[in-house]
């Protein structure tokens, strides 16, 4: 199926430092999310300092036809 791919990048400012790359992949045809990745690294301020925060994800649609 012909899909379109859209990347963002983000800078994370304020109170959480950081950043955040997303890929996401949608069906030319209806828009429908194929397949989406993310990977986020974050810092953010705490009373007792900095708390790190790490996340890396990645979904893909299974199949284009519910099962029931």
């Amino acid at each position: 199926m012909p899909v379109v791919h859209v990347r963002v990048d983000e800078t994370l400012t304020g109170g959480t430092k950081g950043t955040r790359a997303a890929d996401s992949w949608y069906a030319v045809a209806d828009n429908l999310l194929v397949k989406r990745t993310s990977a986020t690294d974050a810092d953010t301020q705490t009373p007792f300092g900095y708390s790190h925060y790490h996340e890396v994800l990645s979904v893909t649609l299974a199949d284009l036809h519910p099962r029931q």
